[in-house]
């Protein structure tokens, strides 16, 4: 039977997932399916945003009467569906089914349905046609948010995702391991006289330059910060820590990481960063224009350093024009 002939409207939501380029639209057109599709049933939708097997897949459906498990419980479910196709658990209370999340082998997620449906196959095979969809549009939307050296968040990303951490439900999400309340961070990170990269080494050493200190970046952070390519040999950072100490320390430690590194060729570059904490409700180029300015002071004042844009003197910050154009001393 296939999906077309269980339900007329099946080609509907496949035409209407692949016309996407909003994730969030993305994910209501496949809850509404689903709702559809296993009507009747009590669901719980888990999803790992990064294509990655080895995350934790995070929940995103939020109904009244979603399922709702914890990190530990979703990683037992995620290592289940793996195993099989299907879970399927009957006890005389109740009957539910796991219906595992693919992209190409990869099992990113799944769906838990509580109810009748146990039992209907033809229900099930056409939810695993819309999820496949789901998953292979949700990767090409997940692509489109990279920047293609480095792999890292683009630019374009970067404005979406910081606006929705300072007015939406991301500035309250706390990081699944940790019971105490954590706060949001912003830093920006500039390499160092980065110009004399390109014209001694040429720009080839000077991507590779980029692309090792991406790499840098992303293994000394957590999967559920956001790391960015800002713009050429800039990176902005979002991340959480318990207190602003605690960030400051683990600015600097990724600071000594690149200074301490052997890059090919170029052997030794450092960075200098700035950051600031992220305010709820705060204008973004505000925002931005804190961490930017932080950053400057950090160039001002011998490179190679981290800086809190609230320890450094409002008077020192009004020399810097947001936006500023001064050139690298070389």
């Amino acid at each position: 039977m296939t999906s077309n002939s269980a339900y007329p409207c099946a080609h509907e939501w496949i035409i209407s997932l692949t016309q996407q380029e909003d994730e969030k639209q993305l994910d209501l057109i496949l809850i509404t399916a689903l709702q559809t599709i296993l009507f009747g049933c009590q669901l719980g939708v888990y999803i790992s945003k990064f294509i990655n097997e080895g995350l934790a897949p995070q929940q995103i459906y939020f109904g009244h009467d979603a399922i709702v498990l914890n990190q530990e419980q979703s990683l037992e479910y995620l290592n289940k569906v793996k195993k099989s196709k299907l879970h399927l658990h009957e006890t005389p209370e109740n009957s539910n089914v796991a219906i595992p999340v693919y992209h190409f082998g990869k099992v990113i997620g799944f769906v838990i349905a509580k109810g009748a449906v146990v039992g209907d196959l033809a229900k099930i095979t056409v939810a695993i046609h819309v999820l496949n969809i789901y998953a292979n549009h949700l990767y090409l939307l997940y692509r489109s948010q990279l920047d293609p050296l480095t792999e890292l968040l683009n630019r374009q990303t970067f404005d979406l995702k910081l606006l929705e951490m300072i007015t939406e439900q991301g500035y309250k999400k706390r990081r699944a391991d940790y019971k105490e309340q954590r706060m949001w961070f912003f830093a920006m990170l500039d390499i160092d006289f980065f110009k004399s990269v390109n014209d001694n080494f040429g720009h080839m050493i000077g991507d590779e330059v980029l692309l090792l200190i991406a790499r840098i970046i992303k293994n000394h952070f957590r999967s559920e910060d956001y790391i960015f390519r800002y713009g050429g040999e800039e990176f902005a950072i979002l991340f959480q820590c318990q207190q602003i100490a605690f960030a400051a320390d683990m600015l600097e430690k990724l600071r000594e990481k690149v200074a301490q590194f052997n890059f090919p060729q170029v052997q030794h570059v450092t960075v200098s960063i700035g950051f600031t904490p992220l305010l709820q409700f705060e204008m973004v180029p505000s925002l931005v224009q804190k961490a930017d300015q932080a950053l400057y002071f950090s160039k001002s004042n011998g490179r190679d350093r981290v800086s809190n844009f609230t320890d450094i003197d409002p008077h020192t910050l009004l020399k810097h024009q947001y936006g500023h154009q001064e050139p690298e001393l070389f």
